[in-house]
């Protein structure tokens, strides 16, 4: 039989050659990490195999990852035939993993043969930091039995920009924003080191650049955002929905961004008022709420990119889990020079908040920030004095 104990100390020896010494590092507290499953669950861990692997080692190039905050990752450990793989964004994802509250950078799935013990490492690149302190990053492992994430009790180096932790099995590994995460789940921070603001313009927000899509959004610390892909064909019009952001702070929020194709070639007004007949099914798919439309009006984007938002109260029918729900939800559209528009749409749970919270709600900004790269969008500057009325112009622009 494999003796455990030497194979701990092996990978351990092994990890301090590659890592070296003398570096500054930060262990996690067993308080920080105690796992997100019941005990019962995590008890019952699978037995060593009693074949002998040799020492290995996997790394991964992550910087041209759909999120590159995390630039590389390894394992460094005893096991055979490793293999390391950046599961965000990839065919077949699981919407369990990459939509994890506080994810920082991609889940990656580690498989092997003849698993006894290792080390995974998260390289963070430091220029994408955006204001997250390392001491704050936390390992998270999916446990297939218990269904559930478990916290792996790990090591931060800040001159290495590392992320460390012992692993003994395979499976799907999450390096998180704790902070981020406690404030997306409603939990306790108390413990964890609080983010300093970056930048005074945007009161401590960041903006969201994607080289491959031609818009800026700014989204507040404390939001989390990830990809949201949903299709639709609707009537006259496809919508592709992209990505997600999502508050807990004020209101329960959440705010889209998708892009909306029209079948055949037509003017913006009539674009909306297309989706305006059609905005429940796009919105909610498989569950339409009862919608009342309270305000519809023109606006401009920061750049002066001419607009409509569409204010209507949704009230979803009592379910199994749910009682009567009401939201608040906002649209914003705005044109680009194909043919089609892009919808950013927020929406406010108002059962469980004050109503009051929502035009303070950093959801809002979100909204209120959204701006089309030059030359994607049709560039009407707005006068003076009607750029920020709230002037209702349903009957000027758009009919049902």
């Amino acid at each position: 039989m494999y003796n455990i104990n030497k194979a701990i100390a092996a990978a351990a020896a092994f990890a301090c050659l590659l890592c070296g010494c003398g570096k500054k590092e930060q262990s996690v507290s067993e308080a920080d990490t105690k796992p997100t499953l019941s005990s019962a669950a995590q008890a019952d861990s699978s037995s060593l195999p009693e074949k002998t692997a040799q020492p290995d080692h996997v790394v991964t190039d992550l910087s041209k990852s759909k999120k590159p905050a995390v630039s590389s990752a390894a394992v460094h450990g005893v096991f055979g035939e490793g293999t390391l793989t950046d599961i965000y964004g990839a065919e077949g994802d699981d919407r369990r993993f990459t939509e994890e509250a506080g994810l920082y950078g991609c889940p990656l799935r580690f498989g092997c043969s003849d698993m006894h013990t290792a080390v995974i490492s998260f390289t963070y690149d430091p220029d994408m930091l955006r204001g997250t302190p390392p001491e704050n990053f936390r390992i998270l492992h999916w446990n297939e039995k218990a269904e559930g994430f478990e916290y792996i009790p790990c090591t931060a180096d800040t001159d290495a920009h590392e992320v460390s932790a012992p692993i003994d099995s395979e499976g799907v590994y999450l390096l998180v924003d704790e902070y981020a995460r406690r404030i997306a789940l409603g939990q306790d921070i108390s413990g964890l080191v609080i983010p300093e603001p970056q930048d005074e313009i945007y009161d401590g927000e960041i903006p969201y650049y994607d080289e491959s899509r031609p818009f800026i959004v700014t989204i507040p610390i404390g939001c989390y955002g990830y990809e949201n892909i949903a299709d639709l064909e609707l009537e006259g019009f496809s919508y592709h929905s992209f990505l997600r952001i999502v508050e807990t702070k004020n209101a329960f929020v959440w705010a889209d961004i998708s892009y909306i194709t029209p079948e055949q070639e037509c003017s913006f007004d009539d674009l909306v008022t297309s989706i305006r007949r059609q905005l429940p099914e796009i919105n909610n798919a498989g569950e339409v709420p009862e919608r009342k439309v309270e305000n519809f009006r023109e606006i401009y984007s920061p750049d002066g990119t001419r607009g409509v938002r569409m204010t209507c109260t949704d009230v979803y029918p009592p379910s199994g889990i749910n009682p009567e729900l009401t939201f608040t939800t906002v649209c914003d559209y705005y044109p680009d020079v194909n043919g089609g528009c892009y919808e950013v749409r927020a929406q406010f749970l108002n059962n469980r908040n004050d109503p009051d919270k929502v035009t303070d709600s950093i959801s809002m900004r979100i909204l209120d920030s959204f701006t089309l790269k030059d030359g994607a969008g049709l560039r009407e500057q707005a006068p003076p004095e009607t750029a920020d009325s709230d002037t209702d112009n349903s009957e000027k622009h758009f009919t049902f």
